[in-house]
């Protein structure tokens, strides 16, 4: 389809799309596009799944050091993994995890399983104005979160997640499991991680 010289022009191939809900029988290698559901389906092993599984729905990088990472949703979406790599933070802090801008005093509850150093511990929180990804562990290290969060429009979302921190040199590195709930029945649209003092690093 099109020129097999690089050019400027981009030529599309078009499926033809269904502008009803359900799929057509299908015939593995098939594909088409439902425009009901907004996806591109494939017909793989005599079944019907999406073209694509996972669809970025957004992301962001701090250009400048800054309190709050927030990342807006391109579209609503049931259910979300969310990844956040903090590289340095100005200040001992914890990552706080909120969603829609919303710190509302009971909106969040959350249970944190620490290992740090050679001690483990368990912090919890059973109303609160966001969710700590580390307990009250606080640090200034590197850290990273692995986020699942349910997202179902009318009701409460569950979030599970894992972090590790990475100290210094000669000293043992930081492991976190948690699970929290976020009191709205409102679909996320957008995610926030926040310092509780400092910054993060660019």
């Amino acid at each position: 389809i099109g020129s097999s010289i690089d050019d400027g022009t981009g030529t599309l191939l078009v499926l033809d799309s269904k502008n009803t809900a359900g799929d057509p029988t299908g015939v593995n290698g098939g594909s088409y596009y439902n425009s009901v559901d907004g996806k591109n389906r494939c017909f793989e092993n005599g079944d019907w799944v999406d073209c694509i599984t996972t669809k970025l729905a957004g992301e962001t990088t701090l250009g400048a050091a800054a309190n709050t990472i927030s990342v807006s949703l391109n579209d609503n979406y049931e259910y979300l993994e969310c990844r956040v790599d903090i590289v340095g933070r100005t200040a001992a802090s914890i990552p706080y995890l909120r969603f829609n801008n919303n710190t509302g005093a009971a909106s969040y509850t959350w249970n944190t399983y620490g290992i740090v150093a050679a001690a483990t511990t368990d912090w919890q929180d059973s109303s609160d104005s966001e969710i700590q990804i580390s307990g009250t562990q606080t640090g200034t290290n590197i850290i990273s979160a692995d986020m699942k969060i349910t997202n179902l429009n009318g009701s409460n979302k569950v979030v599970d997640w894992t972090s590790a921190g990475v100290e210094a040199v000669g000293t043992n590195s930081n492991r976190y499991s948690g699970v929290g709930g976020f009191y709205s029945t409102a679909q996320v649209t957008s995610i926030q991680i926040v310092a509780s003092t400092g910054n993060f690093a660019a």
